[in-house]
C-alpha cells in the first residue's frame, strides 16, 4: 500500500481493490494529507480491510460485500482475546468508506456501495473511568483530522492537556508565548461569556513539539 503510484485507472482494465487502495494512499500523499494519518491509513488497510476484501475487483463491490466485511470485521479480537474499541472499529470503517466513496467518483460506479451500511456498535461494558486509551486517542484524532479539520487543532489541545472545554475555546493568540514555549490558561467562557477558570487559578502547560505544528498550521 504504501508505494503505491496513484493516476487515472484505464476503463479497459478491471482494478482489484489492493491495487487501487495503493494508488489511493499515494494521491492522499499529494494531497498533503498529515503523515500520521497516511499512516493510519497504510495500518488500517493492511491489516483490517484488504486481507478480506482485496482481491475483490472494485467495480464489482457491492453493498454485501460491505456488510459481509463489517460482520467480519466486528469479530474480529486482539492477541489478548479482547474485542477491538469502538472508536477503533469505527475508524476502519471510515477508512472503507473514504476508499470506496472516492473509488465510486473514479470508476464512475453508479453507487458508493459503502452507503447505507451501518457504523460498529459496540455493547456497554464495565470500564473504570472514562478516558480514550492511546490507540483509540490516535484512531480518533484520525478521524478528526480527516472529516472535522477546522476543529483538529482544538481537538488536540483538549486531549494533551485535559482542559476544560470552557477554558481550551477561551484561549486566545497571545495567551501563546512562541519562545518561552509555554501556553497561558487563565480564562473560561460559558456561552460567549468569559470569565476566570473555574479555580481562579492561572495555569502554564508546555508547548510540546506536536502541539506546537498543530497550532502552526491551524494558524498559517
Amino acid at each position: 500500500v504504501r508505494d503505491g503510484v496513484y493516476g487515472k485507472a484505464s476503463p479497459v482494465v478491471r482494478e482489484t481493490l489492493t491495487a487501487f487502495a495503493q494508488r489511493w494512499i499515494r494521491r492522499k500523499r499529494i494531497d498533503g494529507v498529515r503523515q500520521g494519518t497516511l499512516d493510519h491509513y497504510v495500518r488500517t488497510l493492511e491489516r483490517f480491510i484488504l486481507p478480506h476484501l482485496g482481491e475483490l475487483i472494485v467495480d464489482s463491490i457491492a453493498s454485501r460485500d460491505v456488510f459481509w466485511w463489517r460482520d467480519k470485521a466486528g469479530a474480529l479480537r486482539k492477541p489478548d482475546g479482547k474485542q477491538y474499541s469502538q472508536w477503533t472499529m469505527a475508524g476502519w470503517m471510515a477508512v472503507l468508506r473514504n476508499l470506496l466513496s472516492d473509488a465510486a467518483v473514479e470508476f464512475d460506479l453508479p453507487r458508493d456501495p459503502s452507503k447505507g451500511v451501518p457504523g460498529f456498535r459496540k455493547p456497554r461494558s464495565p470500564r473504570a473511568g472514562r478516558y480514550l486509551r492511546p490507540n483509540e486517542l490516535r484512531d480518533f484524532l484520525a478521524l478528526v483530522e480527516e472529516h472535522w479539520q477546522e476543529h483538529y487543532a482544538l481537538t488536540v489541545v483538549l486531549a494533551i492537556f485535559g482542559l476544560r472545554w470552557g477554558e481550551a475555546t477561551a484561549l486566545r493568540l497571545q495567551d501563546v508565548d512562541w519562545e518561552a514555549g509555554e501556553i497561558r490558561v487563565a480564562q473560561s467562557q460559558v456561552r460567549g461569556k468569559v470569565t476566570a477558570t473555574k479555580t481562579d487559578s492561572v495555569r502554564l502547560l508546555p508547548l510540546t513539539e506536536p502541539v506546537r505544528e498543530v497550532l502552526q498550521e491551524h494558524l498559517a
